[in-house]
């Protein structure tokens, strides 16, 4: 650690906090001369609480301004920093009030305006104010907001999400309690319940000779958030047929046997074994 070093590192003009910081840690690494300062990039994080992406646009930064340079090391695997105190201002600033460059005397940089005014005619320094800035800049146009400025947010009562799913209004034939049984069966499954998914019940219903009533009451049995006729087969093991034309159910073909042999008339079947042919 060199004392003589982080004096001067107090006396550099900078622009924004976080290049003092690591300034001074490279500081605090270095001899009197500025030079042998080989901290890793994680020690100055360590040192100065700042990120790795922010430590090297820092150390960029002072590299432009010819206030250090970097060097690489070929046998570890970390940077040389060697530090330009030779250039960097004695007492708060140079004799013309500027500072050079290492590699181009010729070019000159103002003093920074912002954080330094220039010396009285005593040529007593103006002592700087050592505040640190925050680190991490805000962020730009942000909105915060109280949570007691927030509107609340509307959730639906204990019990009745299901209702959110229907989109219909209940059937006069169905209870209350069973509506809303199939309605959180339906929200289970989030299958909203629409004008064409009811009239999809009542259609596949007339189908199984059911109301639909009897069709929601299948459906909560067996937790279905919809009908169709042909599932009665997975349940019932019976195989769905459509009802026969009452002319081939077999009570009017012995109807039909009787009146034809009342009036001396034959029937027989067809070839499919259900029409009733009468001669």
């Amino acid at each position: 650690m060199s004392f003589k070093v982080s004096a001067l590192a107090w006396m550099v003009p900078v622009e924004k906090s976080t290049e003092r910081l690591v300034l001074l840690a490279l500081a605090d690494r270095a001899d009197d001369e500025g030079k042998n300062c080989y901290p890793s990039v994680e020690t100055i994080c360590n040192m100065t609480q700042m990120n790795r992406k922010t430590v090297f646009a820092v150390i960029s930064r002072l590299a432009e301004r010819g206030v250090l340079s970097v060097r690489k090391r070929e046998v570890h695997n970390s940077n040389e920093y060697l530090l330009h105190i030779e250039d960097w201002p004695k007492n708060g600033s140079t004799e013309n009030g500027t500072t050079q460059k290492r590699d181009d005397p010729k070019t000159v940089r103002q003093l920074s305006r912002k954080r330094y005014a220039s010396c009285p005619e005593n040529g007593t320094p103006v002592v700087p104010k050592t505040g640190h800035e925050p680190i991490n800049e805000p962020i730009k146009n942000q909105s915060i907001t109280s949570r007691e400025d927030a509107p609340p947010k509307t959730r639906a009562k204990k019990g009745e999400a299901w209702k959110k799913w229907i989109k219909v209004e209940k059937p006069d034939e169905v209870p209350d309690d069973l509506w809303k049984q199939f309605g959180e069966i339906r929200a289970l499954k989030k299958r909203a319940l629409t004008e064409s998914a009811l009239e999809l019940l009542r259609s596949e219903g007339e189908k199984a000779h059911m109301t639909l009533l009897q069709v929601i009451e299948h459906c909560c049995a067996n937790a279905w958030a919809g009908f169709r006729a042909s599932w009665l087969t997975r349940t019932s093991g019976s195989t769905y047929r459509k009802p026969q034309n009452v002319t081939q159910t077999a009570e009017y073909r012995e109807r039909l046997q009787a009146c034809c042999r009342g009036e001396g008339r034959t029937e027989k079947l067809a070839d499919d074994g259900v029409t009733i042919i009468v001669d």
